[in-house]
């Protein structure tokens, strides 16, 4: 039985915080022989709250703490038999937490069609940030309409084109790129520009954060590695630069603690967690 079960020291109840974390320990597309020796995508959210617990409240770039912030860790959802019953689950579990801000905790990246199935319906118009070293537009993978190749694809189908800006992507099939170009504001760098961030300023935007953005030398533990990748200093820097935006939500999805080294992706992922809080809403 896991013993660490919030991130942090996230106490406050769901009616007094200002931010709702989430885990999502959704497993569904990824295939078991990726992880035959260890813990999969599943325990991804309760290995990032372990190690949430070696990290300071407090971030130096910032001075900001999360000490000063009432927040919410909600545990984790429970899924059901099947990835359709399991993404209606997550998106019931986003509609409930009304207006608070969203941190979802991965998982596979599938679960950020659930989140945005259950943001939509309250941000029509929700534009989606996508940190990641893939596409992710396929319109299925091995037989399968719902992966974490094709999440973009179904959120594009959602939110409809000229809505998901695609940052620090280097790796897909041809067809994902050209799709990219065609309906989505795809690029390899991480960092958008002064007249993008300016047309974002009034929309919502839901950030999704794929880890293996992040180099392999830096973040070994991910389902899918992708070499010449974002070192974390990059990483947060491009998190940073989006701080005068209206950022609803976001989530940090795919690590694989089996392939891991020493935790060193599972420590990122929970800075990334605190730095991007402290930088949205702190």
């Amino acid at each position: 039985m896991h013993s660490v079960k919030k991130f942090l020291d996230f106490e406050a109840h769901l009616n007094e915080a200002a931010v709702a974390l989430l885990g999502a320990p959704l497993e569904y597309s990824v295939p078991k022989r990726e992880h035959p020796f260890g813990p999969g995508m599943a325990d991804g959210p309760h290995i990032i709250k372990q190690m949430s617990h070696l990290l300071e409240s407090y971030s130096p770039r910032l001075n900001r703490s999360l000490q000063e912030m009432k927040l919410c860790d909600m545990g984790g959802v429970t899924f059901g038999k099947d990835i359709i019953e399991s993404l209606r689950l997550i998106s019931e579990e986003i509609e409930a937490v009304n207006n608070k801000k969203v941190v979802v905790i991965g998982g596979e990246h599938t679960v950020t069609v659930g989140v945005v199935e259950g943001l939509i319906k309250r941000y029509p118009d929700l534009v989606i940030i996508q940190m990641d070293a893939h596409t992710d537009l396929r319109a299925e993978y091995e037989g399968k309409k719902y992966s974490h190749a094709c999440v973009i694809r179904r959120c594009l189908e959602i939110v409809g084109p000229e809505r998901i800006y695609q940052l620090g992507i280097r790796s897909g099939e041809k067809e994902e790129f050209e799709l990219g170009r065609q309906q989505c504001h795809l690029s390899p760098r991480l960092i958008l520009d002064a007249v993008t961030l300016k047309k974002l300023q009034e929309l919502p935007i839901y950030l999704t954060i794929d880890l293996d953005i992040l180099d392999p030398a830096y973040a070994p533990g991910v389902s899918v590695p992708e070499s010449c990748g974002a070192s974390p200093h990059e990483l947060f820097e491009a998190i940073y630069s989006l701080s005068g935006l209206n950022i609803i939500g976001f989530d940090v999805v795919e690590i694989l603690p089996s392939h891991d080294i020493g935790q060193i992706t599972a420590a990122i992922a929970a800075k990334i967690i605190r730095e991007a809080i402290l930088t949205f809403w702190g």
